[in-house]
């Protein structure tokens, strides 16, 4: 686990380091757009999230620091859940370079969560994801 700090980010973002690649291109991204990222919640250690908008998959990749929730910043402006999902100019210009370079947007799930975004390795490969979260949390297999 690492601690992401980046040109467009702001606030405290732990993170696995298989997941800083990701993250490097997505603040590449905002940097484009001179969107600031504000990281409200990256890696934790387990599923309670209280006051959340979603409620939290017990597989969720925040639990091994491959997923953060954000909202974004603009020319001064705050885009929070409500505002990203119904963003149709620059903001949405972003999601959608986010999505293009390899990361899922909350926005698009069943029950949309629009400050979402993660790398999906609890869809593509879940035995790493196992392996990552037993090790991170001191399960033994």
């Amino acid at each position: 686990m690492k601690r992401f700090i980046s040109s467009n980010f702001k606030g405290i973002c732990t993170i696995d380091n298989d997941f800083e690649e990701a993250l490097i291109r997505m603040n590449d991204i905002a940097r484009k757009y001179n969107i600031t990222v504000l990281v409200n919640s990256s890696y934790r250690v387990d599923a309670v999230v209280p006051g959340a908008i979603v409620t939290p998959a017990t597989h969720s990749n925040h639990m091994i620091g491959h997923a953060i929730d954000c909202n974004l910043e603009l020319n001064g402006i705050l885009y929070n859940s409500v505002k990203m999902q119904a963003d149709t100019g620059i903001v949405k210009q972003f999601i959608n370079e986010v999505k293009a370079s390899g990361l899922r947007w909350g926005g698009d799930f069943g029950k949309p969560d629009p400050v979402h975004f993660d790398d999906g390795l609890n869809i593509k490969n879940m035995a790493l994801w196992t392996a990552k979260y037993n090790e991170m949390h001191g399960v033994k297999a």
